[in-house]
């Protein structure tokens, strides 16, 4: 496997051809700066770093709410349209593979409290730490995400061969941070969703439900009758959330 992408000739070409007709523009129609972007916006599937010199071209489109309309083009677009004329005269169509995720791996579940301290379960290994006085008047964004600090510093090495990990937290600002992109619709989950997931992994991966009921501070016997689904459904549904 080469791990390389290619862009077919003829568009290799088109793109050289287009970028030229448009190097002497100040104005142009809605309908022929879609086209463009279009058309590099497919090249940027071989060289994604274009995508960036895209994005004030896209911008441009709100300008013009129908196709006849005309957009005026400014520093900006030229600025980008240059930089993509200049980067084509030496591309020869050939790009890197993104890096895919060789194997699965095990979420990582976090949390923290605001009064006591924080813990993770990962691969049935788990840890907690309790506050100290200094540590006490940090916000709990900060508490939340500490956890998942300590997490990648003790089991890091060993989530280099899959590149990708999962991580469970119910602080909205720890996910945002570490998401790329924001789930479809955040009704579907809350952050007892995460706790049930907690449950369910330590469950399957043996571990005594006296312990699984203080690591989860449940105050009742309630996740025991929790529905437990298989440890490999719980995970594909938390890679769709993801």
């Amino acid at each position: 496997m080469a791990g390389t992408l290619r862009l077919p000739s003829d568009k290799l070409s088109c793109v050289q051809a287009v970028l030229q007709a448009w190097g002497d523009k100040q104005t142009c129609l809605r309908r022929a700066l879609e086209s463009l972007v279009g058309l590099l916006h497919h090249a940027c599937k071989v060289v994604r770093p274009g995508r960036a010199f895209c994005r004030r071209m896209i911008n441009l489109l709100s300008g013009a709410s129908r196709g006849h309309h005309r957009i005026h083009l400014g520093r900006e677009f030229r600025a980008d349209h240059a930089w993509w004329r200049m980067f084509r005269a030496q591309w020869n169509g050939i790009g890197l593979a993104p890096s895919v995720c060789v194997r699965p791996m095990p979420p990582l579940y976090t949390d923290a409290s605001g009064s006591w301290g924080c813990g993770a379960f990962w691969n049935q290994h788990w840890f907690q730490l309790k506050w100290d006085e200094r540590s006490q008047s940090l916000p709990i964004t900060v508490k939340e995400m500490l956890p998942i600090v300590i997490s990648a510093a003790i089991w890091g090495p060993q989530w280099r061969a899959a590149k990708q990990v999962a991580y469970c937290c119910d602080n909205a600002a720890v996910i945002a941070a570490l998401c790329l992109h924001a789930p479809a619709s955040s009704g579907d989950y809350a952050g007892h969703s995460f706790r049930i997931g907690a449950a369910t992994a330590a469950a399957a991966a043996g571990i005594q439900d006296s312990t699984i009921q203080t690591l989860g501070r449940w105050s009742s016997a309630a996740f025991v009758t929790t529905p437990r689904q298989d440890l490999a459904t719980v995970s594909a549904v938390i890679a769709r959330i993801a």
